[in-house]
Formats: structure tokens, C-alpha cells, sequence
């Protein structure tokens, strides 16, 4: 059984600034990956697919040194997302739909990231399952930052391995995180 639980996080300033620059460098990965698509269409009449784009992301991260810093899972959302808006666009096309051709994300309609296997990259359960830190993005180092998600009840204790974490900046850091839960026995 999952269970989802929605969070406020209190970041520092150094910690607000590591959270926006991994939002803004996602950002630019997903208006990239869609650029590419576009322009492989446009001028070669190919299409370009997830696995693709996904195999381009450690040259990606070697030639630019920013990129180092944000987890490769938290990168190969990026890329899904440019996916399934793909897949979206042709699935309401065949069907005869308004299509709606996936859009370029300004810094107001790209608001979040996500860890795909939050318990292995991310998230982490302390205290009980009181305190849930999170790497901001960032790949497990000495310098990256984590930071303290405090819950709507203090008393509430998680239970179960985080397979999903999202981030999101609208309007406040609110994390979300799904736990998979064991059933309760009757």
C-alpha cells in the first residue's frame, strides 16, 4: 500500500539557492531535450526517443560542470517528462483531440523535481520516522546540502521505504513523498 504526505520545507539560504539552481538547471534540461526533438524533426524528419536522450545524459554532465552536482535520477526524470508530454501530444492527436504540442518551460511553469527512488537517492527517514531529510537534488557528497522537511503534525510517525520524492517551489518548498507502506495486519 503507498501513502502519500505532503511536507514544508524550512531551507537555509544556502540551502533555498542549492534548491532553485537544480529547479533552474532541470528546467533547462527539459527545454533542451525538447529543443533537440523539435530541430531532429524539423531537419532530419527523425524522432528522437527517451533512451536516446537518456544515453547523452553522462556526456552531458561531463562537459558541463554544473550538472555534476544533481543526481542522475533526478536528470533522467527530466528527460521522461520531455517523454511523456511526447506521448501525450500523439496519444490526443490519434485520437482526434486538440493536440496541445509540448511547450517550452519558462521559470514559472517548471516547478519541480522529482527522485524516482527517493530511498535510495534522496530521502532519508530519522528519528523514527519523525524527521525526513532530503538531499536537495544533489548527489550524495560531503557539501551537498540537506535539509529538514517538518511535518503538519509532529507526532506523526512514517513508516515504509520512500519509493517516490517530489520538490516543488510553488509558492513554498513542498515536498512530497510516497512511502510504500506494509499493509496493516487484521
Amino acid at each position: 500500500m503507498r501513502k502519500a504526505f505532503k511536507y514544508r520545507l524550512y531551507p537555509t539560504q544556502p540551502q533555498q539557492k542549492d534548491l532553485e539552481r537544480t529547479l533552474s538547471l532541470c528546467r533547462h534540461l527539459y527545454n533542451a531535450a525538447l529543443q533537440e526533438r523539435r530541430d531532429a524533426y524539423k531537419k532530419a524528419g527523425r524522432t528522437v526517443g527517451f533512451y536516446e536522450q537518456k544515453r547523452y545524459l553522462p556526456e552531458i554532465r561531463a562537459e558541463l560542470p554544473e550538472y555534476k552536482h544533481i543526481h542522475s535520477q533526478v536528470l533522467q526524470n527530466v528527460i521522461e517528462r520531455v517523454d511523456l508530454a511526447f506521448k501525450g501530444f500523439f496519444r490526443r492527436v490519434k485520437a482526434g483531440q486538440k493536440a496541445g504540442y509540448p511547450r517550452f518551460k519558462g521559470k514559472g511553469r517548471y516547478d519541480s523535481f522529482t527522485f524516482p527512488q527517493a530511498y535510495e537517492t534522496g530521502v532519508k527517514l530519522q528519528d523514527g520516522g519523525r524527521r525526513v531529510l532530503l538531499h536537495g537534488g544533489l548527489a550524495p557528497s560531503r557539501s551537498s546540502s540537506t535539509a529538514l522537511w517538518k511535518g503538519r503534525s509532529r507526532r506523526r510517525r512514517l513508516s515504509g521505504k520512500a519509493s517516490i520524492g517530489t520538490s516543488s517551489s510553488s509558492p513554498r518548498w513542498t515536498p512530497s513523498l510516497c512511502l510504500q507502506a506494509r499493509r496493516p495486519s487484521a
